[in-house]
């Protein structure tokens, strides 16, 4: 737990919630760990929250979020 909190402080913005970006593009919820992977791979910063289960952080913009899924 304390490992997420210390991931989570690094990126001080807005979360998301997965579940909900799948569902307003029509589309499966990917796994949080491939998604976040795939943010890191092309230089972003993300985390899980410890607050919910499919919530992240990250510094990527909510169109290239998208783009992931």
């Amino acid at each position: 737990m304390a490992k997420k909190f210390i991931e989570e402080d690094v990126i001080s913005l807005p979360y998301y919630e997965s579940g909900k970006i799948a569902k307003e593009i029509k589309t499966r919820q990917p796994s949080l760990d491939k998604l976040i992977g795939k943010l890191r791979r092309h230089g972003r910063k993300a985390a899980r929250t410890h607050f919910a289960g499919n919530a992240f952080k990250t510094n990527a913009g909510y169109e290239e979020i998208k783009s992931y899924f």
